[in-house]
């Protein structure tokens, strides 16, 4: 499979401070299907990129099943995704890790960067209420280079 995004170790930066996701684990492919004939060119090439906490007031909450049923639910009209489970952690000199998952979806439809980035931030929105978390991190890679990135809270 040929994944035009970057799905490795990254840092994060949103309202708790900075933070580190490490992807451990093998990729889940939902609704991808391979064609030699289909490239990815132009807008397609965009992606969003969420990292989603399984804890919920500090306690295990979710499994990467829970986030792939919840997103599958959100992501109407059999849209393609990748998900992958990860440790989330705070800055170094504090020990506390939470596993996670890395949601990777692309830009099958392409929309124009604007209103990818919209429908990304919705979908981010709607993440942090279905999955209780305080925070959702969201990066809008092209061509695997983040070109932007937002912390999505709860209302």
């Amino acid at each position: 499979m040929n994944v035009n995004a970057h799905l490795g170790p990254t840092t994060l930066y949103g309202t708790h401070g900075k933070r580190r996701f490490r992807p451990e684990g093998h990729l889940h492919e939902i609704g991808l299907q391979e064609n030699p004939v289909v490239k990815r060119t132009g807008a397609k090439l965009l992606a969003g990129r969420f990292f989603v906490g399984f804890n919920v007031g500090g306690s295990p909450r979710w499994t990467v099943d829970d986030v792939i049923d919840v997103f599958s639910d959100l992501r109407t009209g059999g849209a393609s995704f990748i998900v992958q489970r990860g440790i989330y952690a705070p800055e170094k000199g504090q020990k506390i890790e939470e596993q996670s998952a890395q949601i990777l979806v692309f830009n099958d439809e392409g929309l124009s960067r604007k209103a990818f980035t919209d429908t990304m931030i919705s979908l981010a929105e709607e993440l942090v209420v279905r999955l209780e978390q305080d925070e959702i991190y969201l990066d809008i890679q092209n061509r695997g280079v983040t070109v932007d990135s937002y912390s999505v809270t709860q209302k």
